[in-house]
């Protein structure tokens, strides 16, 4: 029986570090698991484009590689840092631990720990499937925290052109 030990982390962006009420977007969700006998899963899901509310709220001066045409990047550079780290099953190490530690609980953009729901299976392919499985079971936690009232738009009646009363007398004579 294969059993994983796992680490879930929620990727965000305080938008105002000093308000507790301030919007919090949410960006990615990394999970990293590791086995025994050295086998591996890392998964990362996140937002390819912020809302125009939410980008209206960022700092991209001091954050620009958030930015919408760097986002993506971003987060593959991520993926790939974390994959580049060793993973160690038997002191419960993870990869991605050590790149959460690299952003401070203090900065704007944070790394939640959440706990991560264990899975194991027999075999390899069956946990690999199981764990991606479960990444995308944090996908709700990727909603857009700012966006715009969609208002209906009221539709304009209808008029119909009005033709003017013909008598038919005139009818007549233009026929």
């Amino acid at each position: 029986m294969l059993v994983t030990h796992s680490a879930v982390w929620r990727i965000e962006f305080r938008t105002d570090a000093t308000r507790a009420d301030a919007p919090v977007i949410p960006l990615g969700v990394l999970r990293e698991s590791c086995v025994a006998d050295d086998g591996r899963f890392l998964g990362l899901i996140f937002r390819p484009k912020l809302s125009p509310l939410e980008s209206d709220k960022m700092n991209f001066d001091t954050w620009p590689e958030l930015s919408e045409a760097r986002l993506e990047s971003f987060m593959n550079d991520l993926f790939e840092r974390a994959w580049a780290q060793s993973c160690e099953a038997v002191d419960g190490t993870l990869g991605a631990e050590r790149i959460a530690a690299l952003y401070s609980q203090h900065s704007a953009l944070t790394f939640l720990k959440s706990p991560a729901r264990e899975c194991q299976a027999q075999t390899w392919q069956r946990l690999q499937l199981s764990l991606h499985e479960s990444l995308f079971d944090h996908e709700t936690w990727l909603v857009p925290a700012l966006t715009a009232p969609v208002l209906p738009m009221r539709r304009k009646p209808v008029v119909q052109p009005v033709h003017p009363q013909m008598s038919p007398e005139i009818v007549l004579k233009a026929a």
